[in-house]
């Protein structure tokens, strides 16, 4: 298993230690929801946002492949999870341990942290949704109104005000260029908890590598369901 971002290829030429051993008693498929989903949402929950137990969580986009993994990681760490979802996904958020919040049609729960994969407009949302001392993590630009360059210009103002709450952008590849060692543990981590029954992948589709325009049709839809995967 590899350690880091690697794109859609059948061969990736890499270092030994940007590879992990896979155990035998995980299923292939459970495991390649690992080194993209789950280790985004370890990042975010344990560095980036730094959630303490017992501190409210809101996910955008809940019911997406990094969306569940954030309640699945968020639940066993103690936190009080709330996810935004479509009305049609409000059960799968529960069932990953999260309260659900209707998407567009319902005001925003105030939060100690919030974890905002969409951009756009919605990013002021998430800003008046934090309680004081609280942390948004935007980490994509999903909305079709999204513009990164005005979005992380405009996490820099509201981070500079002196209100006591913070905002950042996290990306994984940066990361994983920056901390190989924890990338690596955190992945090892991971995996022994997949093994021990802790973790539950969702995966709402298994496409094959030589259709990957298929695979982004598929995660394009908003009824996809989890972690869409290509399969050699």
């Amino acid at each position: 298993m590899v350690a880091r971002p690697a794109g859609g290829g059948a061969d990736v030429c890499l270092p030994a230690s940007a590879a992990v051993e896979l155990p035998h008693t995980i299923k292939e498929n459970d495991a390649a929801c690992l080194p993209l989903t789950y280790l985004t949402a370890h990042e975010l929950l344990h560095h980036a946002a730094r959630v303490h137990p017992g501190e409210r969580v809101l996910v955008h986009g809940a019911a997406g492949g990094v969306g569940t993994a954030l309640l699945d990681l968020g639940r066993q760490l103690g936190a009080d999870m709330y996810g935004v979802a479509a009305p049609r996904d409000h059960t799968l958020v529960e069932e990953y341990g999260g309260q659900p919040v209707q998407r567009g049609r319902q005001a925003l729960p105030r939060a100690d942290v919030v974890l905002d994969m969409v951009g756009g407009h919605g990013l002021r949302a998430s800003w008046q949704s934090l309680k004081p001392g609280g942390r948004l993590v935007s980490y994509g630009f999903l909305a079709p109104d999204a513009s990164p360059i005005r979005d992380l210009l405009q996490l820099r103002v509201w981070n500079a005000l002196p209100n006591g709450r913070r905002v950042t952008f996290y990306r994984l590849s940066t990361n994983a260029r920056q901390h190989p060692a924890r990338i690596r543990t955190t992945l090892h981590t991971l995996l022994s908890n997949l093994a021990e029954g802790g973790l539950h992948p969702r995966i709402a589709a298994c496409v094959p590598l030589d259709k990957p325009a298929q695979a982004h049709r598929t995660v394009d839809d908003s009824t996809a369901r989890g972690k869409v995967l290509l399969i050699p």
